[in-house]
């Protein structure tokens, strides 16, 4: 084996190492919010048709009932998207930053937005996990009227230290998954050199 041979597979390891990197690294966001735009859509539709005012209780319902049906088929939606608030919140956001595949939603706008702030006040402590939720929940429970500003505070700090929390596992796990893909790139490196010796 000679060097110009083990250099060309040195550059193609490292580029599908890149490659790998960026592919892990990027989350597919817009393909799970393709299938909600469509689906949405649908029931935003058939709400609509039904009553000449659409109920934003029956809606909340029926969007809620979507959800739990699409992280049962597509699990990994669940990791994107903890919770129901989350993910309605980006298909709105796209709606509203003017996605052109989100414009199917434009007319349902107010609808949508309606049916987010039922599901919020049903779940305030949203954009923390469901264990950080219960905890949450807790801390609430002790509220009175004496205390009420204390515990709300209490309540705010812990919430953002949960948010922070969540945020520097992520970036563990996103960190260690690369660190995995630099080591066995190093290893096949070095079994190729070995080679190259004998």
């Amino acid at each position: 084996m000679n060097i110009e041979f083990f250099l060309l597979i040195y550059v193609i390891l490292i580029i599908i190492m890149v490659i790998c990197e960026v592919w892990i690294l990027s989350n597919d966001v817009d393909r799970y919010l393709r299938i909600s735009y469509r689906s949405l859509k649908s029931i935003c539709e058939d709400f609509c048709k039904k009553e000449k005012m659409c109920s934003s209780e029956d809606l909340v319902h029926e969007i809620n009932r979507f959800y739990h049906e699409y992280i049962q088929e597509m699990p990994q939606l669940k990791k994107l998207y903890p919770n129901i608030v989350v993910w309605i919140d980006a298909v709105i956001f796209r709606i509203d930053s003017g996605s052109k595949k989100a414009s199917v939603l434009k007319q349902y706008t107010y609808n949508l937005k309606a049916a987010r702030d039922i599901l919020e006040l049903e779940n305030p402590f949203n954009k923390c996990e469901k264990y950080q939720q219960g905890i949450l929940f807790d801390i609430e429970k002790l509220k009175t009227s004496e205390n009420e500003i204390m515990v709300q505070n209490i309540i705010s700090r812990t919430e953002e230290e949960f948010l922070r929390l969540s945020g520097d596992i992520k970036k563990n796990n996103r960190l260690n998954v690369v660190s995995i893909a630099i080591g066995v790139i190093g290893i096949i490196v070095s079994i190729l050199m070995a080679i190259i010796k004998f």
